[in-house]
């Protein structure tokens, strides 16, 4: 089993290098330039070729006319869309979440998979190697569930496929009204935040924790120290938006691009939710359909 999948990551990833450097190639052409956006990572530049390699691969492996091979195509083909138009939306809110392992590595793009926030590109990379891992797993899970000759009754290839198509365009759904009600909640904490210490920092450089926020808290309650009822819904309602505030936190974001990145955390959370249980659930209903219905 590992030579098997030993020998399909190699084959991806030699599909995926060459694909990415003729494509650059070909740019750097046009636009006579000389550079590569890739990351300087081997780890990284292998992660992107071996996921785009794969999606590649799937992608003519669904022209292949064998029902069980194109089960397995039809979850990359679509988990690699699904994640290049939700990310569409992440990028424009807050490309700096799109490190790998998302730590917050400034505007360098030192820790991205690739070195820029081109509009095409990045949903691209990222939505490929964000969901592959994913995706083939839940491809030969569907497969087995689909066309394994338990029953006489299978599946067919369209019918997943509308299973399929249909999961994905919920999660996008999902995702988008999510991640809205979460950034407009967390937005809300900042800002009555921002009214309660009498400073506007959710737009700054600076981190949760700073220093010159502990000085402003300070001063607020030295200037309500004479009036204690003041005092103590001051600290009730900063106790308040401090746990709200901390539950959204993720260490060393800054706070101007912290609302993107906790609304990019929540379309991400909720596309894996549903490649997850989608998967499951479309492998439970294409065996129900077999043994109840076909």
């Amino acid at each position: 089993m590992q030579f098997v999948n030993d020998a399909f990551s190699l084959a991806s990833t030699n599909v995926g290098l060459i694909t990415w450097h003729a494509g650059e190639k070909i740019t750097n052409l046009f636009t006579g330039s000389e550079d590569t956006v890739l990351s300087n990572s081997v780890k990284t530049r292998e992660i992107v070729y071996d996921s785009l390699g794969l999606t590649l691969l799937a992608a003519g492996a669904a022209f292949i006319p064998v029902p069980a091979i194109q089960m397995i195509a039809l979850p990359i083909i679509m988990g690699s869309i699904y994640g290049t138009l939700n990310n569409q939306f992440t990028v424009r809110e807050c490309p700096e979440y799109y490190t790998m392992g998302h730590l917050y590595d400034g505007t360098r793009l030192v820790r991205h998979a690739i070195k820029t926030n081109n509009l095409l590109i990045k949903p691209i990379v990222t939505g490929c190697y964000a969901t592959t891992s994913v995706t083939k797993f839940a491809g030969v899970l569907l497969s087995v569930a689909a066309r394994a000759p338990y029953t006489a009754a299978v599946l067919p290839v369209s019918l997943a496929g509308a299973m399929i198509g249909g999961t994905c365009v919920l999660a996008l759904v999902a995702a988008h009204i999510f991640s809205n009600i979460k950034k407009n909640s967390f937005q809300q904490s900042l800002d009555e935040y921002e009214r309660l210490i009498g400073f506007q920092w959710n737009n700054t450089n600076l981190v949760w924790g700073s220093r010159f926020v502990d000085q402003l808290i300070e001063q607020k309650r030295i200037e309500l120290a004479s009036d204690p009822q003041a005092l103590l819904h001051f600290n009730q309602k900063l106790t308040e938006l401090t746990a709200a505030i901390r539950s959204n936190m993720h260490l060393f974001v800054p706070m101007k691009y912290l609302v993107g990145w906790q609304s990019n955390h929540t379309r991400n959370l909720t596309g894996y939710v549903f490649a997850g249980g989608g998967a499951l659930a479309i492998s439970v209903t294409s065996v129900f359909l077999r043994v109840f219905v076909l």
